[in-house]
């Protein structure tokens, strides 16, 4: 299952601890622009459907690489 769920998340910009993604975008309440806010709800989006997926599972996310994953700071 771990691998079926690795295929399938490649470009989960939060991968690893050097990730450079989800880390570098704002906050709903802290971003400049409409766009920007629409992109972090994009991203809980998804993020919050990987956790769910991954509790469903019971497949720890530190299993899929990601580590200190929170969905909740893009809010």
């Amino acid at each position: 299952m771990v691998k079926v769920f690795r295929n399938r998340l490649p470009d989960i910009p939060e991968r690893g601890v050097n990730g450079s993604g989800i880390s570098n975008i704002a906050p709903i309440s802290k971003t400049e622009n409409e766009f920007q806010a629409g992109r972090s709800l994009a991203y809980h989006e998804v993020a919050s459907l990987i956790v769910e997926c991954s509790n469903v599972f019971n497949l720890p996310l530190e299993a899929l690489d990601l580590f200190d994953f929170n969905p909740d700071n893009l809010l």
